[in-house]
């Protein structure tokens, strides 16, 4: 599906700078981009798609995702999680004419020749690329030409990414669990009975079970309360909501089987959690910890 939203290539423009503050109904729906997309998520979270990959995004994280690989944004549908971030476009071939006409700006070469993988920044060059996007946004259309000269400059001196998705063909299976995956993405918060997904993907229950074992190495029922405790972490660690909000909020009806649930799989209770996170919160609702 090809994106309805902003092109640069065979326009006249080399980069474009945007800055969205988006609510879970805005989200970006799964398509390709013809050109480079730098992407800083400045707070919010959800889920996203990226290739053949699929996971959970939260703020201060800053992707790089290649010219036509499929990718999408789908926010945590949960009461007041805006998405505010600032995206660059960069023309899909300007790192190699870059790399020819300004050889001084490091070696981009490098990374036009790895248009097939989506990137995550770390370490100083996640801090130094976050710095300067924070500045690009206030500032004139010959300030963000230097802002993108720097920005680029970091990105080719620097090796601190992280492969997080490749553009390739998926074969039927690896489609299949991509579309559980972006289906419990979107529905994590509700009951999502076995049959409902197996019926998703075409498969009776039992042929369904055996299928998703095979593929992620656990059952449906552990993935999906893996995913439910990232994301109620997530949430202890960065909101004021009560544990029974966000029990409520991850897809629990029953806040002892929640704190339970929390408990197996991250052993330690759900205010503990919070307390070691720094992010002390008195709840009379939960249970002791």
């Amino acid at each position: 599906m090809e994106s309805k939203y902003y092109h640069l290539t065979g326009g006249t423009h080399s980069f474009l700078v945007l800055h969205d503050l988006l609510n879970p109904s805005e989200e970006f729906p799964i398509h390709t981009q013809s050109d480079w997309e730098l992407i800083y998520i400045i707070r919010g979270c959800g889920t996203f798609v990226i290739g053949d990959q699929s996971q959970p995004f939260t703020k201060d994280e800053i992707f790089l995702i290649p010219p036509d690989m499929l990718h999408g944004w789908i926010f945590d549908n949960n009461p007041g999680n805006v998405v505010e971030d600032i995206c660059l476009l960069f023309r899909k071939n300007l790192f190699k004419e870059l790399s020819v006409t300004l050889p001084e700006i490091g070696p981009l070469g490098h990374l036009d020749s790895r248009q097939h993988t989506a990137f995550q920044l770390r370490g100083d060059l996640l801090k130094n690329v976050r710095h300067e996007m924070q500045e690009i946004i206030k500032t004139d259309s010959l300030g963000q030409l230097s802002g993108v000269i720097r920005i680029l400059g970091h990105l080719a001196l620097s090796d601190e990414m992280n492969p997080t998705g490749i553009n390739r063909p998926l074969k039927k299976r690896d489609k299949k669990i991509q579309q559980i995956e972006i289906y419990v993405s979107l529905h994590y918060n509700h009951d999502i009975p076995i049959d409902e997904i197996a019926t998703l993907v075409h498969m009776n229950r039992s042929s369904f079970c055996v299928f998703f074992k095979r593929m992620k190495g656990v059952s449906f029922t552990s993935y999906l309360n893996t995913y439910r405790m990232d994301i109620a972490c997530r949430l202890l660690s960065t909101t004021d909501k009560s544990v029974s909000e966000i029990a409520y909020g991850v897809g629990f009806n029953n806040l002892s089987h929640f704190c339970r649930t929390f408990l197996k799989y991250k052993e330690v209770s759900p205010t503990k959690y919070r307390n070691r996170m720094g992010h002390g919160h008195t709840d009379i609702t939960t249970t002791p910890a």
